[in-house]
């Protein structure tokens, strides 16, 4: 099943392009550093920079992310959609953090305490993005597997 080849190439990357739209119909996209596990992606951001903002209000988004050693003859990347809810629960932010920690080295140092971190009016903290659709693009000179549809995680 695709959905595994998915998980397996996100795990192997760690910036991401966030899609989120506003209660006018306004898009905004953001590049966000993410750490993944299984069909959840994690990442962290200010809490009143403009996607967040638009999170609170429509938390259906557009996720991409390709692979950097993609070009023109070969190309290979991952359409997601699904949907993010900010991370308030402390188990789930003690988790996030290490895995955050891990794979960005010196981050944990920065980062204020999972309590902090789970407060309403922390200025900046996670989100969880639920994979519930995806799309992969691969193009390379032997073939085209490219998916024509998006496909149910």
């Amino acid at each position: 099943m695709r959905s595994t080849e998915v998980q397996e190439f996100l795990k192997k990357q760690f910036t991401g392009s966030l899609a989120t739209i506003s209660d006018n119909s306004e898009a905004d996209i953001a590049i966000v550093f993410f750490v993944s596990d299984k069909n959840e992606l994690y990442f962290k951001s200010r809490t009143t920079s403009t996607h967040s903002e638009n999170i609170k209000i429509q938390n259906e988004v557009a996720f991409s992310c390709y692979s950097h050693d993609s070009n023109y003859s070969w190309k290979y990347w991952v359409q997601i959609h699904g949907k993010v809810e900010r991370i308030y629960d402390t188990n789930l932010m003690t988790k996030v953090v290490f895995l955050y920690s891990q794979r960005f080295v010196g981050s944990g140092k920065k980062l204020p305490s999972i309590e902090t971190l789970c407060q309403e009016d922390c200025w900046s903290t996670f989100y969880k993005l639920i994979i519930n659709e995806f799309k992969i693009v691969d193009e390379g000179p032997d073939g085209n597997n490219t998916m024509g549809e998006y496909q149910q995680i």
